[in-house]
């Protein structure tokens, strides 16, 4: 058993590719513990390194297993909903006191009450000028079909 230094490159369900600092590419399967460490850290962090073993070698194609002897079983557990549900109402509520600062009339457009009609219109947001023009507008009776 050979000891070595990889990146994780890319995880997929199949496994995961890992190249070695030597510059192999080796594959760690689904099917091995410590995958779901390794997805994890791959979606955190760029290529994360990890110690690997070198399990099975065949030609130029290499299996690796994980180097740590005992991998928590919290890291390998998924997430619990009341974790999720916590930590999605904490952005929630930071979101809330970032956007409680904001200029509430930033969007709003005034009219000055002195202008004449076409200009206020022209003023308005294009959404309530092509409601007033088009759908207002009386509808054309059809076109007769011609005889033939």
């Amino acid at each position: 058993m050979q000891h070595v230094r990889g990146n994780v490159v890319h995880c997929s369900r199949f496994g995961c590719l890992i190249r070695l600092e030597d510059g192999r590419f080796a594959a760690f399967p689904s099917t091995e513990t410590g995958i779901e460490m390794l997805r994890r850290a791959a979606t955190e962090a760029h290529r994360p390194q990890f110690p690997f073993i070198i399990a099975e070698e065949r030609g130029r194609h290499l299996r690796l297993r994980l180097a740590m002897q005992h991998v928590p079983e919290a890291h390998n557990a998924p997430p619990t909903a009341a974790r999720l549900s916590a930590t999605l109402e904490q952005k929630i509520i930071d979101f809330w006191r970032q956007t409680s600062d904001w200029d509430r009339n930033a969007g709003s457009v005034e009219l000055p009450e002195h202008a004449p009609r076409g200009e206020r219109e022209r003023l308005l947001p294009f959404e309530m000028r092509a409601r007033r023009q088009y759908r207002e507008s009386p509808k054309r009776p059809r076109r007769p079909k011609p005889k033939r």
